[in-house]
């Protein structure tokens, strides 16, 4: 089933324009947070976290407290939403388990894939949340939570676009098209090493409490060689024809 051009272009119109409206506004609320490392955000390119009950009172910190992390939890969301993508892919091969490559019967959309991607978001927020603040305190402990979870989601953001533009040269090939040099390996190529000079700069050096982010890359990159590795008798990776068929 597909969907009419006119839906598919107001669709994407309308989630642009909430992701947009709700970024402005859970960026600007977390700002309110910053507290004590507010004079850390002026180097920031985009103004982050949380002011609290010291600047606005008790009832008025509460609500920008609830901004902030709901802020944390959905810009992580939205801006990584492309997981529920991967789950459905890597349940097709075999990776993950078969129920996360159902589709709603109705609207054919990945909703198994979609809810368990932000679940486990939330999940592992929440986990970095909590244990930041009780630590840390609540001021402390929220921006660096903030911090280490952006680091961690711009390692993994960068990894799957370096991967991707090293494939496309030769995806292109398998499909029998011709390869353009500009196009398909020079731009894709200087995009990853500017992504790699950022990536590096950006790991280098850091001080506890954001020395959390090597470990948390760590245990995430041997979660993903445990997982293939226990369901490598279970990979089933379509052929191109089949693929391309479809």
């Amino acid at each position: 089933m597909r969907l009419p051009k006119r839906t598919i272009r107001k669709s994407v119109v309308y989630a642009l324009f909430i992701m947009v409206i709700f970024e402005t506004f859970a960026i600007y609320s977390i700002v309110a947070a910053a507290g004590p490392n507010i004079s850390l955000l002026t180097n920031s390119i985009a103004p982050s976290l949380y002011l609290s009950k010291l600047y606005f009172g008790a009832y008025s910190g509460f609500v920008i407290f609830s901004v902030a992390l709901l802020g944390i939890i959905f810009s992580l969301v939205l801006s990584g939403n492309s997981g529920a993508r991967y789950a459905f892919a890597l349940a097709r091969d075999g990776l993950l388990p078969s129920s996360l490559n159902r589709v709603h019967k109705k609207y054919k959309s990945p909703d198994v894939a979609v809810l368990w991607a932000f679940g486990i978001s939330i999940i592992g927020i929440l986990l970095i949340e909590i244990f930041m603040v009780t630590f840390l305190g609540e001021s402390n402990g929220l921006f660096y939570s903030w911090a280490i979870l952006g680091t961690v989601l711009m390692v993994f953001s960068f990894l799957l676009s370096i991967v991707t533009n090293g494939s496309l040269a030769f995806f292109i090939h398998r499909i029998n098209k011709s390869v353009n040099l500009l196009t398909h390996i020079i731009a894709p190529s200087i995009s990853s090493v500017v992504m790699v000079i950022a990536m590096y700069y950006s790991l280098t050096d850091l001080k506890s409490p954001m020395t959390a982010v090597y470990w948390i890359v760590l245990f995430l990159v041997a979660l993903d060689m445990l997982i293939i590795y226990g369901r490598r008798n279970r990979i089933k990776i379509d052929k191109l024809d089949a693929l391309l068929s479809k």
